[in-house]
């Protein structure tokens, strides 16, 4: 089936041709052609269109069932990809200034997404700097002359504080900035004392604090009629693309001068019906613009 985008190119086309066959004087308005083949050069003029991305935002609640969506940048799609084989939550990472830095992601106003031929719920949440931490516990050897008070005795901890006193004397034990911190864990505080038989440890925690994130869940789910399931395209974008997809989305449209290929970019928006970014989604094409 022909798609919606080359209809649109066919009838950019037939235009410039109606608009070159007219005759008359004075300057007419800028020509849009949305065709991505080379322009024919014409010797009378050495005027040569330019590349320009058009975008027109739409509410991500509008996108219709069946719609195919591209996204903007290659670690979007990998979060796509990291949050349909995870069990649980991925992290797209956004710095305090980067677009969508607080905001959730476009991807959840879609009541259903399909991925390489998966139906998925998604769920969106955002957390900012040090709103999410993550633990690590360790044990270091210490004298017995540095022990000040009772130190904690290995015999005497619980089922669950003895399997974190056994994951740091292996090696260390973690708490992730997604997971919860046990009520084990709190038996360890910093700066206290563990007695393992002949040997004694000090605690040391690091606490670290966790960047700005985006996070998408993927539920595998099975939909009936009349569900809204929008597909994401499954083939990442050039890095290269990202800034100006970025501003398309923002400001409506942005020149192409940077992109070293804008022919592969029309083929990559071309298989698609929309754009999403972290927080914005768009119809959006490549054209030709003559002044």
């Amino acid at each position: 089936m022909a798609s919606r985008r080359r209809f649109l190119r066919a009838g950019g086309v037939a235009l410039a041709a109606a608009i070159a066959g007219c005759s008359g004087g004075g300057e007419g308005p800028e020509t849009v052609e949305t065709s991505t083949d080379e322009p024919t050069t014409d010797e009378t003029t050495s005027t040569r269109p330019t590349r320009r991305l058009d975008a027109t935002p739409v509410d991500g609640a509008d996108v219709p069932d069946g719609a195919t969506v591209a996204v903007a940048e290659p670690d979007l799609h990998q979060l796509v990809a990291d949050a349909a084989s995870a069990e649980g939550r991925a992290d797209l990472a956004r710095t305090g200034d980067g677009p969508g830095s607080d905001a959730t992601l476009a991807l959840g106003t879609f009541d259903y997404v399909r991925f390489r031929g998966e139906t998925y719920d998604p769920s969106t949440s955002f957390a900012g700097f040090a709103q999410e931490a993550g633990y690590q516990y360790d044990l270091v050897e210490a004298n017995e002359s540095e022990v000040e008070g009772e130190p904690l005795r290995y015999a005497d901890l619980t089922e669950s504080e003895r399997d974190i006193a056994d994951a740091m004397l292996n090696d260390s034990y973690s708490v992730g900035h997604h997971e919860e911190k046990p009520a084990a864990a709190e038996t360890f505080e910093p700066q206290d004392h563990l007695r393992v038989e002949n040997a004694t440890y000090r605690v040391r925690v690091t606490v670290g604090d966790h960047a700005a994130h985006h996070m998408l869940t993927l539920d595998a789910v099975s939909v009936g009629e009349g569900a809204r399931v929008v597909t994401v395209l499954d083939r990442a974008p050039e890095s290269e693309w990202t800034d100006e997809l970025r501003a398309a989305v923002e400001t409506g449209n942005t020149g192409l001068d940077g992109v070293e290929d804008a022919d592969a970019l029309a083929d990559y928006l071309d298989g698609a019906d929309y754009v999403v970014t972290a927080t914005g989604v768009a119809e959006m094409q490549v054209v030709r613009v003559v002044e």
